[in-house]
């Protein structure tokens, strides 16, 4: 995962992380230690997953055994 020089996960704007899948929010990312910047993060991370998992059911992917059906 990367991090800044401060130890901060970096994030892009949908607050992906560089793991796929994995989303941060809150005190993890930024200095600025505010409830309303976490919440205000979380709701951008819940819309992003949210927009992932809604293109998941249009595209689906089936993996069987290392093999990949669209």
């Amino acid at each position: 995962m990367d991090c800044d020089k401060d130890g901060n996960i970096r994030v892009d704007d949908h607050m992906h992380t560089s793991v796929p899948g994995l989303y941060a929010a809150g005190d993890v990312v930024s200095g600025l230690n505010q409830i309303a910047v976490a919440t205000g993060q979380a709701a951008i991370a819940a819309t992003a997953i949210h927009n992932s998992l809604q293109a998941s059911v249009i595209n689906p992917t089936v993996v069987y055994a290392g093999t990949s059906f669209t």
